[in-house]
């Protein structure tokens, strides 16, 4: 489940945490509050792409945080952790996700380095794990 996210510098976000709890979950908002960019965030922790137009102006980075707890985790999450060694054994796992205005971007989980088609493959187990917790726009 997504405990939280995070979000730096993100198009109109300088610095948003969001925490979500277990069951429905609601973002509400004035039209331009942001909804739509922590949508695409969470997009970005996913393994969707991102560009170095969606960083903030006049910053040179953005960065994407979130933490997952996996107290119900797919089996084929563990082996794929398992495979990328990448220690769950505390449960969570913590996804990080920066580009810079320069091209270079890194991806993060559970403080180990990861190429954007292993987020890919994760990002399938993650929606799975997010399907569970339900968010709404309104």
């Amino acid at each position: 489940m997504l405990k939280t996210l995070t979000v730096w510098n993100f198009a109109l976000l300088e610095h948003v945490q969001v925490e979500f709890g277990a069951g429905l979950n609601i973002l509400t908002g004035e039209t331009g509050a942001g909804k739509s960019i922590l949508i695409d965030s969470l997009g970005a922790i996913l393994g969707h792409r991102i560009s170095a137009d969606s960083i903030r102006t006049g910053c040179d980075w953005l960065r994407v945080e979130a933490v997952f707890s996996l107290d119900d985790e797919p089996l084929g999450l563990h082996e794929l952790l398992t495979q990328q060694a990448i220690d769950d054994s505390e449960g969570v796992l913590i996804v990080t996700r920066q580009v810079t205005r320069v091209g270079r971007s890194m991806v993060l989980v559970n403080g180990c380095h990861v190429t954007l088609a292993v987020l890919k493959q994760m990002g399938a187990f993650l929606t799975d794990i997010m399907d569970r917790m339900r968010i709404w726009l309104c």
